[in-house]
C-alpha cells in the first residue's frame, strides 16, 4: 500500500491518507483473541513550506521485507524492558517523482506512525499490553514513533533516475520488548504506517 504527498493550494506538503503498512508481529506465548486497533494516525509533516512548486510530487515506499514474524518466544526469565527476540532490519526504499528543487540534494525522510506506548516514543504498542515493537535507525538509536526522521547511509541520499524519478533508501530495525512480566501472554501484533518524503526544509525537532 503507497501513499502519496501532494501540495496544498498554500504550498505545503500534506500527507494523505496511507504510507505503507509494515505488520510487526506476530510473537506469543499462547493463543489469544486480537484486540485493538492502530489508532488514528497524525497528518505527516503537515507545513513542510516548499518554494516555487512547478508539479506535484509523489513518493512510493516500499518496505523489505513487507513483515516481521518472529514466531513463539519463550519469555521465562525475562524481565520488563528485555528484548524477546534479537532485532530484524527493515529496508525502506523510497521512489519520488516531481520537481527537481524538491529531491534533488536532498535525502530520504520517513516517518514511522502508529500507537506508541506512554512514555517510549520509540516503542508501537501490540494488540496485548505485555510486548511493543521498539525501533531503531542503523546507528541503534532509538527511532521516535509519529517524528520525521532523516535515513541514514550513503544511499539515503535521492539519486535521480531516468528523466522524473528519484530514488533513495535507508535501514531501520525493529524488536519486541517484553513489557510486562506477567499477564496470561497471547499473540502480539501490531501495524504501523511508514511515509516518505524528501528533507527539503526540515527541521530536526528540538530534543
Amino acid at each position: 500500500v503507497t501513499g502519496a504527498i501532494y501540495p496544498d493550494s498554500d504550498g505545503n506538503f500534506n500527507a494523505k491518507p496511507g504510507g505503507s503498512h509494515l505488520s510487526v508481529g506476530s510473537i506469543g506465548w499462547t493463543p489469544a483473541a486480537i484486540s485493538g486497533s492502530n489508532g488514528m494516525l497524525k497528518p505527516l509533516w503537515t507545513t513542510v513550506i516548499l518554494s516555487s512548486v512547478k508539479k506535484p510530487s509523489t513518493c512510493a515506499v516500499v518496505l523489505t521485507p513487507p513483515s516481521v514474524n518472529w514466531g513463539t518466544v519463550k519469555r521465562a526469565g525475562k524481565k520488563a524492558g528485555d528484548p524477546l527476540e534479537s532485532a530484524r532490519q527493515i529496508g525502506i526504499n523510497s521512489t519520488c517523482s516531481g520537481d527537481d528543487e524538491v529531491f534533488q540534494h536532498s535525502r530520504l525522510l520517513y516517518r514511522i506512525d502508529g500507537p506508541f506506548v506512554p512514555g517510549k516514543p520509540n516503542a508501537l504498542a501490540s494488540s496485548i499490553d505485555q510486548v511493543a515493537f521498539a525501533f531503531f535507525d542503523s546507528a541503534n538509536n532509538p527511532l521516535s514513533l509519529s517524528t520525521g526522521h532523516r535515513g541514514s547511509g550513503e544511499n539515503a541520499r535521492y539519486v535521480k533516475r531516468g528523466d522524473d524519478s528519484y530514488t533513495a533508501s535507508t535501514q531501520v530495525s525493529v524488536v519486541p520488548i517484553l513489557m510486562k512480566a506477567d499477564g496470561a501472554g497471547g499473540l502480539a501484533q501490531a501495524v504501523a504506517v511508514i511515509s516518505v518524503w524528501s528533507d527539503v526544509n526540515f527541521i530536526e525537532p528540538s530534543a
